[in-house]
């Protein structure tokens, strides 16, 4: 078994890809990292491969429309539990990444990507869970415009850009486990508490995107 750096060393490496967060800016990704960071562990000490777990996340999120099709409260909340395993994995591939200095940007390609299919496979499920097909178009729309102008703004050279939205992944993670586990306790209210959630999620999309833009915007023309 190899060496495993500590936990500051690897928040020092996640923040260097991920615009130069610094710690303590945002409770729930700090809690998060710390997370991510004991489960990475045994991975990086074995030398696995980040590419490996990142196909892990894939399969475990894009099963979570089959396994809430049933509709009923055992298949919610075992739903629940696959939406936050599924959002743990998500960062244990780019912590292990990190631990054992094998970063590429084609992990950081096949993250982002993998992160963009599990949650489509998200909305599918809240969706045939009860909320409304516009609903969750919209906050798929919001996602994708997000991570759309984080990917631009990165392409141009923005790399300072430290902004945490109200709408990142761990946010909607929640948002969906919380909408599953809400199903489950009131199964005769089901839809109506996944379309909340759902709604939610959407509604914290626009405010999130303007966060983005306004962040983007101000700093394009502080570089002027």
């Amino acid at each position: 078994m190899r060496p495993v750096p500590s936990f500051d060393a690897y928040v020092e490496g996640w923040s260097a890809l991920h615009g130069g967060y610094q710690r303590g800016r945002s409770r729930m990704v700090d809690g998060y990292l710390r997370v991510v960071y004991v489960i990475a562990k045994p991975f990086a000490a074995l030398s696995a491969s980040p590419d490996l777990v990142t196909t892990l996340g894939l399969l475990v999120g894009v099963s979570v429309p089959f396994i809430t099709e049933a509709g009923e409260p055992l298949a919610w909340t075992f739903g629940a539990a696959i939406v936050v395993a599924s959002g743990v994995i998500d960062g244990v591939d780019g912590a292990v990444a990190v631990l054992s200095s094998k970063t590429s940007r084609w992990g950081h390609v096949a993250d982002s990507l993998v992160d963009r299919l599990v949650e489509v496979a998200m909305l599918i499920a809240l969706h045939r869970s009860g909320a409304p097909a516009q609903v969750a178009l919209l906050a798929g729309v919001m996602t994708a415009c997000q991570e759309y102008a984080r990917a631009r703004a990165a392409g141009v050279g923005l790399t300072d850009i430290t902004v945490v939205t109200v709408s990142e992944r761990p946010t909607r993670i929640i948002a969906t486990a919380a909408a599953f586990i809400g199903a489950a306790v009131l199964p005769q209210h089901s839809a109506a508490v996944v379309t909340g959630a759902t709604a939610l999620w959407a509604v914290l999309g626009v405010v999130g995107l303007v966060q983005m833009i306004v962040t983007v915007r101000r700093v394009l023309i502080t570089q002027q």
